[in-house]
């Protein structure tokens, strides 16, 4: 495949007396496949760009031979053309780079978060239209304003070993009703949710986020423990739990957001025939 490269030049000239000292700065930005990237090394790249077929931005697992580890900050800041970002190919991607994503005003596709994701710049998402988050990233840690004043967000669910959520990660969102806190978070900053009228906070009992929606007087609705693969939530996992992932796979029935996560008995953020196929082993075993 055909890399093409592109040079940018930035000048700066500074008069000090009757001296002038002139300095320049130069970054090599490649085009490969559709995507516009920087070298890190001689192993990882960071993409800057997208120049590929359609709309939603596809991160690839390598290009020009090295891996994708990083998105540049402000990679895509302010992009009005966009419409989503996929990252289910993203195999090597650890760092979301600040501002990445952020003031993206063609945006209306939901973002998952995949577990290669270590790292989520500040700001990563900040102002974009975004409809629902998933976070299965291994960080511990959300960062200021990530999802702030994301006017169309309405539900975000965190699976991964998140701690910590910073100030305003995802304030001044209106239409906000859900957002989904497992067991590992200890620390939300108060303005985390501030200005988010229509707020459930799901949590478990006992747990630190039942405690932040008390004292900050957000409602919320206990999340009831069900062993992994007990779809209909009757205490046993049986052959109904089966039938029901294969109908809600053939569109004959709809699981609520709470039998989704049940229904994905192998932790990978989806539910297919492999999950009915695990809890048809478990259930012989």
């Amino acid at each position: 495949m055909k890399t093409t490269k592109i040079i940018l030049i930035s000048a700066l000239a500074v008069l000090l007396g009757a001296l002038c000292v002139f300095s320049s700065t130069a970054a090599t930005i490649y085009l490969s496949d559709g995507c516009y990237f920087t070298y890190i090394n001689n192993k990882r790249v960071s993409l800057t760009g997208w120049a590929g077929d359609g709309t939603i931005v596809r991160v690839p697992e390598t290009l020009n031979e090295r891996r994708v580890t990083d998105i540049e900050v402000r990679a895509f800041y302010h992009d009005t053309v966009i419409t989503g970002v996929d990252f289910s190919g993203a195999a090597n991607l650890n760092t979301i780079g600040m501002y990445a994503f952020a003031d993206c005003s063609a945006f209306s596709e939901p973002v998952v978060l995949t577990e290669t994701i270590t790292d989520i710049g500040d700001c990563a998402f900040e102002g974009t239209p975004v409809p629902e988050v998933e976070i299965n990233a291994t960080t511990d840690y959300i960062p200021i304003q990530c999802f702030n004043r994301c006017a169309t967000l309405t539900k975000v669910t965190i699976n991964g070993p998140i701690e910590e959520i910073d100030n305003y990660a995802f304030a001044n969102c209106p239409l906000l009703e859900a957002v989904y806190l497992p067991e590992t978070v200890t620390v939300i900053a108060e303005s985390a949710f501030a200005n988010d009228p229509n707020l459930t906070i799901f949590c478990y009992e006992d747990s630190y986020a039942q405690q932040y929606a008390e004292e900050n007087s957000i409602p919320y609705t206990l999340i009831k423990t069900f062993e992994p693969g007990d779809v209909d939530r009757d205490g046993a996992l049986t052959i109904t739990d089966v039938t029901l992932i294969q109908k809600h796979l053939a569109e004959l029935a709809t699981l609520d957001d709470e039998q989704f996560l049940l229904a994905d008995y192998l932790s990978d953020g989806e539910v297919n025939i492999a999950d009915a196929t695990a809890i048809q082993i478990a259930i012989a075993a």
